[in-house]
Order: structure tokens, then sequence, then C-alpha cells
């Protein structure tokens, strides 16, 4: 019983049974790395695949911002073209009004001066008419005058 035990200690066996178990370890040692590395490789893939989405994700939040703040620029735009536009009418109007209030007061002016002109021009009518009227009238009396001496 103890030449067994002994033998069992010393690695007894045929070389090629040594050889065989050590194959067998070797095979089993890199089956078990390569399936070591093929679950790194999920589990790599996995994150990757999960990063990657998150990277997506994020590549495409950055996007809809992106294309959030051109559309708020945009509107911006347009609200300050339009506030411009505004403006702009408004100051024509403006101009166009001061215009017409200083065509109508010219025009006010010019019926002023013209009625002024008128009633000038009735005065001296009247005044030249009494002056040859009062003429006519001192010639009847000269000439009455000289009828009766």
């Amino acid at each position: 019983s103890e030449a067994p035990r002994s033998n069992r200690s010393s690695g007894g066996g045929s070389n090629s049974d040594k050889a065989a178990a050590v194959a067998r370890s070797e095979a089993d040692a890199v089956a078990v790395a390569r399936r070591a590395a093929a679950a790194r490789e999920a589990v790599a893939g996995v994150l990757a695949m999960q990063f990657g989405s998150e990277d997506e994700e994020h590549r495409k939040r950055e996007q809809q911002l992106r294309d959030l703040q051109h559309a708020h620029e945009r509107e911006q735009k347009e609200i300050n073209d339009r506030e411009r536009e505004q403006r702009e009418r408004e100051q024509r109007e403006r101009e166009a009004a001061q215009r017409e209030r200083e065509r109508d007061e010219i025009e006010r002016r010019q019926r002023e001066r013209e009625q002024r002109d008128r009633e000038q021009r009735e005065q001296r009518d009247r005044e030249q008419q009494r002056e040859r009227d009062q003429r006519d009238r001192e010639q009847r009396e000269q000439q009455q005058r000289e009828q009766q001496q």
C-alpha cells in the first residue's frame, strides 16, 4: 500500500500519460484564457455599445441644442428685423406727417397772403374810387359854381 502511494506522489505513470495531462491542463488553461478574453471582449463590446449609444445620444442632444440655438437666433433676427422695419415705417410716417404739416402751413400762409393782398387791393380800389368820386364831385361842384357865376 505504500508503494502505490509513493508511486502516486512521485508522479508515477507513463511519460505519455504525463504529457497528455500537461497538454490537457494547457488546453484547459488556453480554453479558460480564451473564455476570459471572450468575456472581456463581450463586456467591452457591451460597454462600447452603451457608451457609444451614450455618445450618440450626447451628440444628438448637442445637435438639438445647436439647432435650437440657430432657431432662436433666426427668430431673434426676424424679431429684430420686424422691429427695425416698424421703427423705419414709423419714422417715414412721422416724416410724411411733418412734410404734410409743413405743406399745409405753406398753403395756409399762401391763402392768408392772397387774402391780405385781395383785401389790400380792394381797399386801394375803394380809396381810388373815393378819390375819383371826390374829384368828380369837386369837378361838378366847380362846374356848377362856374355855371352859376
